[in-house]
């Protein structure tokens, strides 16, 4: 989790980053044509968000579908697990007491 969540968190950056990039250095803020009285007509971000806030509208989303994600994710295996486990008891009675292939035996005690 804390993987996924750094790595989450460093695309974010990145997105914010070279958005601020394009649209104070590069003036990139508008892509079309200025029409007095009318304004910019190509934007390629949204500009009228509640205090025009733009950047913080998008970090807003991303998180929002980040943590959508592990809940659906979350959802799945557990129904998964469920139906499987109801499907085919032996099968789950027998990975629940098998021993796990990462311990390895020993054949000396541990302090």
């Amino acid at each position: 989790m804390i993987r996924a969540l750094t790595v989450f968190a460093v695309l974010v950056g990145a997105v914010l980053g070279v958005g601020w990039f394009a649209r104070t250095v590069l003036h990139l803020g508008c892509l079309g044509p200025t029409i007095e009285g009318w304004g910019c007509l190509a934007t390629p971000y949204p500009a009228v968000l509640p205090g025009n806030s733009a950047q913080l509208f998008l970090l807003g989303e991303l998180v929002l579908g980040f943590v959508v994600s592990f809940i659906v994710k979350d959802l799945v295996w557990s129904l998964a697990g469920f139906v499987l486990g109801h499907l085919f008891p032996r099968w789950a009675h027998r990975a629940a007491t098998e021993a796990s292939t990462m311990q390895t035996q020993r054949g000396y005690r541990l302090r």
